[in-house]
């Protein structure tokens, strides 16, 4: 009976201990992290899609790849501290973007490289920056390469905005939806910035 006692009392006292360590976390053991309204996500298990929703995500990988590129180029052609915050921005909210889509796409058995609409090139022209502009921006440096930069990316964001939009207006899953909706309010609050940056200049 001694025994029973002692090992009963020891598992209240366990029982104990996880309470109090739940209580002073905040969170239940099943609760997730909340994500932040910066933070895309993927809501769990795989929604429907169509094939606007995949046409969607290898054109915005294709665009945000494309932008990433870019904006590695800035940190060793620019004095502009503002236009390299700016450029480090981008390319880590592209990246994670992109990581995200190549997800959603595997989630839709969809092939991120292969055009999912006959006839439809796989990289959107919406936002393209031409190699021989990308080409002119590897040589350049300081002011010209500031304005030229930031010309090539604001028309890059606004392909985005049309591939978002897009999207918006012929999507069916509910991720990309939520996501082309971020990226619509992200780009234009970026463009708005170098549309600025621009006309003081560079």
């Amino acid at each position: 009976m001694r025994c029973i006692c002692f090992r009963l009392l020891a598992v209240l006292s366990a029982i104990a201990a996880m309470l109090l360590l739940v209580s002073c976390s905040g969170a239940t053991p099943d609760e997730k992290p909340q994500p932040t309204s910066e933070t895309p996500v993927i809501t769990g298990a795989p929604a429907g899609s169509n094939d606007g929703d995949t046409a969607f995500a290898v054109n915005m990988i294709a665009n945000h790849g494309q932008a990433v590129r870019v904006a590695e180029l800035v940190p060793e052609r620019t004095t502009n501290s503002e236009l390299a915050e700016l450029a480090v921005g981008i390319a880590s909210s592209r990246r994670t973007e992109i990581e995200l889509m190549k997800a959603l796409l595997v989630q839709w058995n969809a092939d991120a490289t292969t055009s999912p609409m006959p006839d439809e090139p796989a990289f959107s022209a919406q936002g393209t920056i031409d190699e021989e502009t990308v080409s002119r921006l590897q040589v350049l440096s300081g002011t010209d390469f500031d304005v030229l930069w930031l010309q090539s990316m604001i028309a890059n964001g606004q392909g985005a905005i049309q591939i978002a939009n897009t999207e918006i207006a012929d999507g069916e899953n509910v991720d990309a939806l939520g996501l082309a909706k971020q990226i619509v309010v992200k780009q234009q609050t970026e463009i708005d910035r170098m549309q600025q940056l621009l006309a003081s200049g560079g």
